[in-house]
């Protein structure tokens, strides 16, 4: 089984992550919903969906990245500056606690699997 795709397969692959059906991504690429399925079978197609996929989830990453620092400057301000209402501040202030709460487990599961991978590294060099 080759491992190259041909532009058909790519576009199928594509096609499937915005519709998310493969029958309507075959209709949108001009194949047979039985050719698509053979395609799907393949392994070099289901691993061009996954690397897609992936691309499109960083993608999607670095726009709420971006739009991070926006949202904490917004909030910042309603906490701060005490014009709008109590509760919206206290909202505000809440929604601030639990994503850092949040970013927190985060940063500590990635320093804790960083080790966890470094060990398991060590181990294999010696064994």
């Amino acid at each position: 089984m080759r491992n190259e795709l041909t532009p058909k397969q790519r576009q199928l692959c594509l096609a499937y992550l915005e519709t998310g059906r493969l029958t309507q991504a075959a209709r949108r690429v001009g194949v047979s919903y039985a050719t698509a399925q053979r395609w799907w079978r393949q392994p070099a197609v289901r691993a061009e969906l996954r690397r897609l996929a992936d691309e499109q989830t960083q993608e999607v990453v670095q726009e709420l990245r971006n739009a991070a620092r926006s949202a904490a400057t917004l909030l910042r301000q309603v906490i701060e500056q005490g014009t709008e209402p109590l509760p919206w501040r206290l909202r505000a202030a809440q929604t601030v606690l639990a994503v850092l709460g949040t970013l927190e487990e985060l940063y500590d599961l990635h320093e804790r699997v960083a080790a966890l991978e470094a060990a398991a590294g060590a181990d294999r060099r010696e064994g």
